[in-house]
């Protein structure tokens, strides 16, 4: 049986879950961030907010192995790349960084990808 969410109650979810994340509630986020990708394996928010909510809680593996496994959109790209930049992958941190400059993706996502740079590893 199909259970249908509308897109605007996922922002919702999702935004609840970055919440969690920032308020230290990651173990908990994570379980809304799993929800959403068994709801919505397509949709780039509940991969990004679990691979989050596994880096909140020292999983580092888990997160990247969750966005590499995950579709790749921009955004997806980036926080994989934010990630591997922490592992200290940094050469495969900048080929998914020379992947969003092909791609020409927008300011934004690039700066998250960036942060990886601007990481104390």
């Amino acid at each position: 049986m199909a259970f249908g969410i509308a897109a605007e109650d996922v922002r919702l979810l999702a935004e609840i879950g970055f919440l969690g994340i920032g308020r230290g509630k990651a173990a908990e986020a994570a379980v809304i961030f799993a929800s959403l990708c068994d709801l919505r394996p397509e949709a780039e928010a509940g991969h990004v907010g679990a691979a989050l909510a596994d880096l909140s809680l020292g999983r580092i593996d888990a997160a990247e192995a969750r966005l590499r496994s995950a579709p790749q959109s921009e955004a997806v790209i980036a926080f994989r790349a934010l990630v591997l930049g922490r592992m200290g992958e940094r050469r495969k941190s900048d080929d998914l960084m020379a992947d969003l400059k092909f791609m020409r993706a927008g300011q934004a996502v690039t700066d998250i990808a960036r942060g990886a740079a601007l990481t104390d590893l």
